[in-house]
């Protein structure tokens, strides 16, 4: 070789070029699922688990593969990305196994791997493929793939190792670890992951299963892969039989008014109302419904109309929506709280005819409004009549659509009235229980507590104030003895925490706890799990909207809480069908993870723009349907029985606190802003918590304000929806078929933050402590001393820990008005570091006049909240 042509190193080139083209590919082949979370790594607890592979499953192996170490590798390798495999409709796992190794040369390097699992392909086809990647990416093994990829870290979802191959220290990576460990007879495989990690109890999921699929994919090497996640004949009864809902005898009663009114004539003079302003007996209560009712019907309302309610918790909107039940209506809750512009179109697509408003307060919209007025009702013995029926529509509720605008889901009499009569059954609702409303009314988990409590003798708790005020509200529970609670869980998991210092007293009348609307966390519960153990019963419920809220349920075991790394959402409740289903709509086998399908009663009404791919005929009943959730699940089975667990969303849908958001609607809203050409929504992961981000093109000749881009978004989407970053991309990054390439979408930066000001560093000690608990409760890593709480994601439940937290860790003393009044760490620094002149301010102001100030001021952040 001349000095001239030394530099050329063949072999190095060549490796260098393949890498290119190969890891080019598994960026395009890498799923879907876990685009768009960019988690923060943070501290996190370790969760392990092994499964052994026996003797005689051992065996059949190791004479499968000759004693072949890469042939064992890619057997594993396969066996459990086939078991790990969810509903992506393309195929494929998590796309990529293994890690890009940074050491040229070296015979230990490990290789990232496309796991394409075909479901037509047999093991043997599937198994050579794999082995054919391994031996290919070992003959290209002398360059630094590093150096070639930035960030192609992001490949290595599983770090798959085989001890006889490569080295075990890699064990300190922070991606999750699978380690097969070959003995003489058997073999052991490893699991080791964060606990945080949001795939972890999936991965442990089709580790439990490995055992029994490595002797079937050893012993049948030529069958498809389908034909070992499909349910046998023999498999399919259990699994139909797990599937059933308990059938109960039909309600005696022909509509919810029917079975209220005759619970009023059982149980005249027991409380149905609870609230600081009074309460009312059924009979008051009753007089008070028919006298709403006979307002509506002078005002021409009548059977199959729709009444939107401004809904807040008074005993005038809860009358309002019992009488319009009563007149054979509908009633659409409208939040108070949602932007105007939202709330326009929430009244025009649902058809009202009227809008009801608590008195004093008359929003502008184009459509009649009628202002609830009712002091002392009169008496009356004049029979009532209601033509509400089973088929009736009770309500309609908007959620968020991938359409870019807000579904309507229409629930019937009928569906409602299973759900209540589960309800009462199963979480012990009877006369004299009491139910604290603490859901907001524009949400679908409202409705079991709108009409149950009143269908057995039970009476309605209204609290007053912020659900996330944990002190009042916890006043509330204790004051008028709560029984039964329903809400998201990190609304109690704040309850619960700031209870603990009393020894959780004021949750001594609880009876029952229901919680859902998001994945329930054993973590936070685990304390006053221990106390509450023969005193309250804990529940799991899950369900979407349109299958009337709830679908399945399980009690969870209190004394089982502590060692729970995944709580079971339960099983189907009365008269449901619940399936866990693959690509074909066919049943998967016990363990193995697949779609969740909702069939039985309560499949809502909705538009049909949705309906033609979510609702389908029900393949395993006669006449049924069944509605395709989106979400995945698993069966499995313990000493507690056969249920169900929910896996995550296998699409870019999510939720928080409860609020199911469709990134679509996001992006809808963004693009319309003048300036705007197009627009990716994404959420990412900071300290903890959710936050949204947008992608965003500018038109040509426009600058992207991050601070008016949110003012405007505000005008259509609710607080939980609102972007807390807005990145600026000249384009974005796409795949080899042209697609928006999620995961190269970058991290957002503190100067992408959608806020009003420019970034300044706390310099005070006191500024500094603020800060620092302010990004603790709302997920951010950097806060100027002029940045916004509420500007920066804050919302009610935000509000009152940031206070509770100021408030332990400074010794002072302060509530959540005085971070309305005080929004900035700078205000807030001087307000606390001046109590000479605080004293002299409000040393003028009349105790009453400094609360009405504190009143207006709540008020008025409650309405701007959710802008």
């Amino acid at each position: 070789m001349t000095r001239e042509i030394q530099w050329f190193d063949r072999e190095t080139y060549e490796a260098k070029r393949y890498w290119e083209e190969k890891l080019l590919a598994m960026m395009e082949r890498a799923t879907p699922a876990a685009t768009v979370n960019h988690a923060v790594q943070r501290k996190e607890s370790r969760s392990r688990k092994t499964v052994e592979i026996k003797e005689k499953t051992a065996q059949v192996i190791q004479s499968m593969t000759g004693g072949s170490l890469l042939l064992e590798y890619a057997f594993f390798l396969t066996v459990y990305y086939t078991a790990l495999r969810g509903v992506a409709s393309d195929g494929i796992a998590y796309g990529v196994a293994g890690v890009i190794g940074t050491t040229p040369a070296s015979s230990h390097q490990i290789f990232p791997i496309d796991m394409e699992v075909n479901p037509d392909e047999t093991v043997a086809a599937l198994l050579q493929r794999n082995l054919n990647q391994i031996k290919e990416a070992y003959q290209y093994q002398s360059v630094d793939l590093s150096s070639l990829w930035k960030g192609t870290g992001r490949l290595a979802e599983i770090i798959f190792i085989h001890t006889g191959l490569h080295p075990v220290n890699i064990s300190e990576e922070k991606s999750p670890l699978i380690m097969i460990e070959r003995h003489a007879d058997q073999y052991s495989v490893h699991l080791d992951g964060g606990s945080a990690h949001p795939e972890i109890f999936r991965m442990k999921a089709a580790l439990e299963i490995l055992p029994k699929l490595s002797s079937q994919f050893a012993e049948k090497a030529h069958s498809q892969i389908s034909s070992f996640r499909i349910a046998s004949d023999e498999e399919k009864h259990d699994l139909l039989r797990m599937a059933d809902g308990r059938k109960t005898v039909p309600s005696p009663f022909s509509s919810l008014i029917a079975q209220f009114e005759e619970q009023v004539q059982k149980t005249p003079d027991l409380p149905a109302i609870l609230s600081d302003e009074g309460s009312w007996t059924y009979r008051e209560f009753h007089q008070l419904v028919r006298h709403v009712a006979r307002d509506l019907s002078g005002r021409g309302i009548g059977e199959g109309d729709s009444v939107a309610i401004l809904a807040e918790r008074t005993v005038e909107t809860i009358a309002a929506i019992w009488a319009i039940g009563m007149i054979g209506a509908s009633y659409v809750p409208i939040e108070a709280e949602y932007p105007a512009e939202r709330q326009q179109y929430m009244l025009n697509s649902s058809g009202a005819k009227l809008l009801l408003v608590r008195d004093g307060r008359l929003p502008h919209f184009d459509i009649p409004v009628l202002a609830l007025r009712y002091g002392q009702v009169e008496l009356t013995s004049e029979p009532a009549s209601s033509p509400q029926r089973l088929d009736s529509t009770c309500y309609s509720i908007f959620t968020s659509g991938t359409t870019g605008l807000p579904k309507q889901v229409k629930g019937r009499v009928g569906d409602v009235m299973n759900l209540c009569r589960w309800y009462m059954d199963t979480c012990g609702l009877r006369e004299g229980s009491r139910v604290m409303l603490a859901t907001p009314m524009g949400f679908d988990a409202s409705v079991k507590n709108l009409f149950a409590p009143l269908l057995c003798g039970a009476a309605i708790v209204l609290p007053s104030g912020s659900l996330a005020d944990a002190h009042r509200m916890l006043n509330h529970l204790s004051h008028h003895r709560v029984t039964h609670v329903n809400c998201v869980p990190a609304l109690f998991y704040a309850w619960a925490g700031v209870e603990e210092e009393n020894g959780y007293s004021r949750f001594s009348s609880l009876s029952a706890v229901i919680l859902g609307g998001e994945k329930l966390r054993p973590e936070p519960l685990a304390e006053w799990a221990v106390w509450a153990k023969g005193r309250c019963r804990l529940f799991n419920v899950y369900g979407p909207t349109e299958c009337t809220s709830v679908s399945v349920a399980g009690e969870i075991a209190l004394e089982d809480i502590a060692a729970l790394q995944e709580v079971p959402i339960g099983q189907p409740i009365d008269h449901k069908r619940i399936y866990i289903l693959d690509e074909q709509r066919q049943l998967c086998r016990f363990g193995y993870p697949g779609e969740i399908y909702i069939g039985g009663m309560g499949i809502a009404e909705f538009d049909s723009s949705y309906a033609n791919h979510t609702v389908f005929p029900d393949s395993f009943v006669e006449e049924g349907w069944m509605y395709k959730t989106g979400d995945q699940g698993v069966w499995r089975k313990d000493a507690h029985g056969e249920r169900l667990y929910y896996l995550g969303r296998g699409d870019r849908q999510r939720k928080l606190n409860g609020h199911r958001i469709d990134p679509e609607e996001i992006e809808a809203c963004i693009r319309k802003h003048p300036d705007i050409r197009l627009c990716v929504a994404a959420q990412i992961e900071r300290e903890g918590q959710a936050k949204w981000v947008v992608y965003v093109q500018v038109k040509a000749g426009f600058q992207l304000n991050r601070s008016q881009l949110r003012e405007f978004a505000s005008g259509w989407l609710p607080a939980p929806m609102l972007p807390a970053y807005a990145v600026l991309c000249e384009e974005f990054p796409l795949t080899v078929n042209g697609k928006i390439d999620y995961r190269a979408l970058p991290l957002p930066e503190e100067n992408d933050r959608t806020t009003a000001h420019s970034f300044q560093v706390p310099q005070s000690e006191t500024q500094k402590l603020l800060a620092s608990i302010w990004g603790k409760v709302l997920g951010v890593k950097s806060i100027g001393i002029d940045d916004h709480f509420f500007e920066l994601g804050g919302d009610s439940l935000h509000l009152f820990q940031a206070a509770l937290a100021i408030s332990n860790q400074m010794n002072v003393s302060i509530d959540a008005a005085d971070l309305l009044v005080y929004p900035t760490i700078r205000k807030l620094a001087e307000h606390l570091c001046a109590p000479v002149k605080k004293e002299q301010t409000e040393e003028g102001l009349s105790a009453q006049a400094r609360a009405a100030k504190r009143k207006e001021l709540w008020e008025m952040r409650r309405r701007k909240e959710k802008r």
